[in-house]
């Protein structure tokens, strides 16, 4: 019989996901429900950028109506150059969830391909025969690497909440 936790990452809040997605990523045991192995196709990364996004959009449209759009016109531009000015902001505007999602992704998989390579050094060392004396060095390393990540990780989390509230003072004063 698998062993299940108490804690559901599905239905945990942005920031506490954000933050403990590693912790729940490689899990030996079945689970009753989604875990990060099974959200390859799904990517919760993703949702939760594109959750942040859609409410940026409703909060600033609720809160300015059309004034909401300022964001995308910077104060003291001369005319010549705004259509090009008005092009860059709703380029970097749409690019936010890409760049929140990636930013989590990446951390994250650079993490576990480290950890991935110390362990593979702890296995090829004790395999070595005379080598195998030195395999509790690069264990030794893996265990300050994943100390590491849970810091990455927090470290991951506190940017993704910080952008979110930049984003959302954005979207509540537009044109600033």
């Amino acid at each position: 019989m698998a062993r299940t936790r108490t804690s559901d990452p599905v239905r945990a809040p942005a920031l506490h996901y954000a933050a403990t997605e590693r912790r729940y990523h490689a899990k030996p045991l079945v689970y009753p429900w989604p875990t990060a192995n099974d959200c390859k196709a799904r990517n919760p990364r993703g949702a939760l950028a594109a959750l942040v996004f859609l409410i940026v959009l409703i909060v600033g449209f609720a809160k300015n109506g059309i004034r909401f759009l300022k964001l995308f016109v910077p104060q003291g531009v001369p005319v010549v150059i705004l259509p090009l000015v008005v092009l860059i902001e709703i380029i970097s505007f749409l690019s936010r969830p890409v760049s929140h999602s990636v930013r989590l992704f990446a951390n994250m998989l650079a993490g576990h391909i480290t950890l991935k390579v110390f362990g593979g050094f702890v296995v090829m060392l004790l395999g070595a025969g005379t080598f195998a004396a030195l395999s509790p060095l690069p264990l030794l390393m893996a265990i300050a690497l994943t100390a590491l990540e849970v810091l990455v990780a927090f470290l991951q989390a506190y940017v993704f909440a910080m952008l979110t509230c930049i984003y959302l003072n954005d979207a509540l004063h537009p044109g600033h």
